[in-house]
């Protein structure tokens, strides 16, 4: 096994404990332009949605089957290739 190489499963699932491990722990920060004050020349002060700010930011959580279409794009892609057989 090359340096810097690792062992690891060719597909997340919930039996590997992969889903429990991964599940919930990567977000994406969405920023928004602020309903309230978006028709305004200056965003309001104290807004409750954009505290003055004109957007507000939104974390979203990143679907368990883009993580599995993200890592089984990357087992792909960095495999090592089997050596063809001597004779």
């Amino acid at each position: 096994m090359p340096d810097g190489y690792r062992i690891m499963p060719r597909h997340l699932t919930a039996e590997n404990g992969a889903k429990a491990l991964l599940l919930g722990e990567f977000k994406l920060r969405v920023i928004t332009e602020c309903p309230e004050c978006c028709e305004l020349e200056e965003p309001t002060e104290g807004c409750d949605i954009c505290n003055a700010e004109g957007e507000y930011g939104q974390k979203h959580t990143v679907p368990w089957d883009q993580i599995k279409f993200i890592y089984s794009k990357a087992v792909e892609g960095l495999a090592v290739k089997a050596e063809p057989a001597k004779s």
